[in-house]
């Protein structure tokens, strides 16, 4: 099998993709990982600490599709789980 220009011309616009989608995934990941760090640091020198839980919930909703024909839509939320931290600046954090 032969790989030909005409074949890298249809081929490169979905290998781009695949890139800038690993890339973004590899992006959300770091900021993530920051974000965590950052709390852990902040929780450390405020001497957090955790005051109450709250689970998270999952929920559906089923609606009927304005001008369609008969149709309906469907709609799922999720929220994730919660904890709250009482700091020594008087403040409650949720993360």
């Amino acid at each position: 099998m032969t790989f030909d220009h005409a074949d890298w011309e249809d081929t490169w616009p979905i290998l781009a993709l695949i890139a800038a989608a690993i890339a973004l995934l590899i992006l959300i990941g770091r900021l993530a990982i920051n974000d965590q760090a950052r709390w852990n640091r902040f929780a450390a020198s405020h001497a957090c600490h955790v005051v109450e839980r709250m689970s998270g919930d999952a929920a559906t909703t089923v609606a009927p599709i304005v001008g369609g024909n008969g149709g309906v839509a469907v709609g799922i939320a999720v929220t994730p789980d919660k904890t709250a931290y009482l700091c020594d600046d008087g403040i409650k954090y949720w993360r």
